[in-house]
């Protein structure tokens, strides 16, 4: 079972069916993604170090595999790559991306899922709460699409890293799962 179906356990059936499909299989799914980078150059430096994809619009890819351990998930962001591994820590789905890893406690509805950041690491160290990247995310299903929005921003001053929204539907057979 991927990490969302465990962390969500009965209320994965809440979820739309193109959230379902893309949260609950191994896969290969494709679509587009529009990037907005932070306004200032500095700030864009920090969220390349924080391994985010730069500015634009891209063609997207995303490669989902379950180790049975965690999900990997490889997103392939017009020629960048953006790899995470998510797993289930207590109550929490946890995302881990280059040095930093973010718990949010997954909220299911008709309308689609929304995640509720709940702690987060730096190499490993927990961090306090009022130190926290400010993560909106909110999925949806429309047209028969998994619709996403994201926007990263920072602690304190709110200034924003990132925001970056798209779609994406299945592309071909699912993956099968290593073995």
């Amino acid at each position: 079972m991927t990490a969302y179906g465990q962390a969500l356990g009965a209320r994965f059936g809440e979820l739309p069916s193109a959230l379902r499909m893309l949260h609950g299989t191994d896969g290969r799914f494709s679509g587009k993604i529009t990037v907005a980078p932070a306004g200032s150059a500095l700030l864009r430096r920090i969220a390349r170090l924080m391994g985010l994809p730069p500015g634009g619009v891209h063609a997207l890819v995303l490669e989902k595999t379950d180790t049975g351990r965690e999900d990997r998930w490889r997103r392939h962001i017009g020629d960048f790559v953006m790899d995470s591994r998510q797993w289930v820590e207590g109550p929490c789905l946890a995302e881990k991306i280059g040095a930093v890893c973010v718990l949010s406690r997954l909220e299911p509805g008709a309308d689609g899922l929304r995640m509720h950041l709940t702690g987060w690491r730096f190499l490993g160290l927990p961090l306090p709460a009022g130190l926290a990247p400010r993560i909106a995310t909110r999925e949806w299903e429309e047209a028969g699409r998994y619709r996403f929005d994201v926007t990263v921003g920072l602690p304190v001053t709110g200034h924003r890293l990132i925001r970056y929204h798209g779609y994406l539907s299945p592309q071909a057979a699912p993956l099968s799962a290593p073995g």
